[in-house]
């Protein structure tokens, strides 16, 4: 059976762990942006949920955000969400390194804008 860690490692149970996800822009840069994310990892693989509210978007293009596990280079990435605060549009998550991903729209062409709050899930495997 495999072994269950939560966000802290060692710690075995069902609960989900917390971390706080790094968000920058593609280019630009964002006036204010929060973000707050929970995950598990599950043998190889770590599950996780991310929000991210961006209160005023400054000069940003494109979101980034940071992975609470590294994940494993050359192999798949999935992750899909949904835009809450104003479009309802339906949004995907591309892999940018082993560490971040990126939001946007399923046209990749996801402006940010005040007021979009971006809830993305997803799954991968650890390095």
């Amino acid at each position: 059976m495999a072994q269950i860690r939560t966000g802290q490692i060692g710690t075995n149970g069902d609960a989900f762990g917390t971390w706080t996800p790094t968000i920058t822009a593609s280019t630009g840069a964002f006036t204010a942006v929060s973000a707050a994310g929970r995950y598990q990892q599950l043998g190889k693989i770590t599950f996780f949920t991310v929000d991210i509210t961006v209160t005023t978007v400054g000069t940003a293009t494109g979101t980034i955000f940071s992975l609470p596990t590294t994940h494993r280079s050359g192999i798949g990435f999935i992750a899909s969400g949904r835009e809450d605060g104003s479009t309802g549009a339906m949004l995907q998550s591309k892999l940018q390194s082993t560490t971040t991903a990126s939001v946007t729209n399923v046209t990749n062409n996801l402006t940010p804008a005040n007021g979009h709050v971006y809830r993305i899930a997803g799954f991968y495997e650890v390095a």
